[in-house]
C-alpha cells in the first residue's frame, strides 16, 4: 500500500480531552479508606452519635444533638493543627485485640458547659474561661468520655473488639504523642448542639494502623448490609427511646399571676392572708423544664395534690393574662 492511499485524519481528530477533572494524588500520603470502607465507617459513627446522644441529653437533663460532621482521613499534624489550646484531650489505650490508641478531645466551651450543666448551671456558653481543666474539673469529664468509649466500643463489636480505657489527659495540643507527625490518621468531627445557639465541636482520632483488620476487609453483599442497617436501625431506635423514658424532667405548676403593691409585701407577716383576686376555677400554668406546655385544674387524687390537664399549649400561644390586683388580709 502506498502512502498516498493512506487518509491523514482531520485537524484535532486526535487531539487529547482536556475537560477531565484532575484530581492531586498525594505519593507520600495516598488514600487508604475506599468508598465502601467510608460509608461504613460513616454508618457506625453515626449510630454511636445517636447513642452519645441519648446518654448525654439524659446525663445533662438538656435536649441535645450530636451529628457526625466529617469521617477523614488526615496527618497527625493536621489533626493537632485543628484543636483549641488550652484543649480538653484524653489519650486511649484501644485494648489488646486493637492495638494502638487514640484521642478524644473537645472543644473548652463544651467541656465547661458539660461541667456547668453537671454542677446544677444552666449549661450557658457566655464567661467560659480559657484555661486548662482542673484535676477536679478533668475527673467530672472523663466520666462523661468513659461512658462515650463504652457506647464506642458497643458500635464497633461487629468490626472490631474495642476495649478502650483513658490513660492520660493533656491540655496542650502539642504534648500528645499517639503517632507521628506525618502518620495517617483517621479522624472523626462531632457537631454537638446543646442548645438553640450552642454548637460545639468532640473529636476522635486514630492510627489507621489500628483500623488495617477493618480497612482490608471485605466489604459485605449489599442484601445483607440492607437488612443489618434496618434492624440496627430498629435497635438504636429502641435504645434511644429506652433512654429517653428514663431521663427525669422537671415539671412544675404556677399559680396564676397578682400583682401586689411593694407595700403590702413589705408589710407581709406571718399569719396575714393574701387575697390574689382570682376565681377558684382560673386554670394553673403546667410548666415542663421551664416552659409553659399545658393548662390544668387543681384538684386532689388519691389523698394528695393533684393536677388535671385542660389543654395543650400551641406554640407561641401566650397564655399571660391580664394581671389582677390582689390585696392583704391582716
Amino acid at each position: 500500500m502506498s502512502p498516498a492511499n493512506l487518509e491523514t485524519p482531520a485537524h484535532g481528530a486526535l487531539s487529547t480531552p482536556t475537560d477531565q477533572a484532575v484530581q492531586p494524588y498525594n505519593f507520600l500520603r495516598p488514600p487508604r479508606i475506599s468508598k465502601e470502607r467510608r460509608i461504613a465507617l460513616e454508618s457506625i459513627f453515626s449510630r454511636f452519635a445517636l447513642s452519645f446522644q441519648a446518654q448525654l441529653s439524659s446525663r445533662l437533663r438538656n435536649p441535645t444533638d450530636v451529628l457526625v460532621s466529617s469521617v477523614r482521613q488526615e496527618s497527625f499534624e493536621e489533626f493537632l493543627s485543628a484543636l483549641d489550646n488550652p484543649c480538653a484531650a484524653f489519650e486511649v489505650d484501644l485494648g489488646t485485640a486493637v492495638g494502638g490508641q487514640a484521642i478524644v478531645a473537645l472543644t473548652p466551651r463544651l467541656a465547661f458547659r458539660i461541667l456547668d450543666r453537671l454542677f446544677g448551671g444552666p449549661g450557658d456558653a457566655n464567661g467560659v474561661p480559657n484555661r486548662p481543666l482542673t484535676v477536679l474539673e478533668q475527673t467530672v469529664v472523663r466520666g462523661v468520655v468513659e461512658r462515650a468509649l463504652q457506647l464506642l466500643a458497643e458500635a464497633w463489636d461487629e468490626y472490631l473488639k474495642f476495649a478502650p480505657h483513658i490513660v492520660g489527659f493533656e491540655s496542650s495540643p502539642e504534648v500528645l504523642r499517639i503517632a507521628n507527625r506525618e502518620d495517617n490518621m483517621l479522624a472523626v468531627h462531632f457537631e454537638v448542639r446543646t442548645g438553640a445557639d450552642a454548637s460545639d465541636l468532640a473529636l476522635f482520632a486514630t492510627p489507621l494502623i489500628a483500623l488495617e483488620g477493618f480497612l482490608q476487609e471485605k466489604s459485605r453483599p449489599v442484601v445483607a448490609a440492607v437488612r443489618q442497617d434496618r434492624a440496627e436501625r430498629s435497635a438504636q431506635q429502641l435504645l434511644v427511646q429506652a433512654q429517653l423514658k428514663r431521663a427525669k424532667v422537671p415539671i412544675c405548676v404556677r399559680f396564676p399571676l397578682f400583682a401586689l403593691s411593694g407595700r403590702d409585701i413589705a408589710g407581709l407577716e406571718v399569719g396575714h392572708v393574701i387575697h390574689t383576686a382570682q376565681p377558684v376555677d382560673t386554670p394553673v400554668e403546667v410548666r415542663v423544664h421551664g416552659r409553659c406546655r399545658f393548662l390544668g385544674r387543681m384538684g386532689k387524687s388519691s389523698g394528695f395534690l393533684g393536677v388535671s390537664i385542660s389543654r395543650a399549649l400551641q406554640p407561641g400561644e401566650d397564655v399571660s393574662p391580664r394581671l389582677p390586683k390582689g390585696r392583704v388580709i391582716r
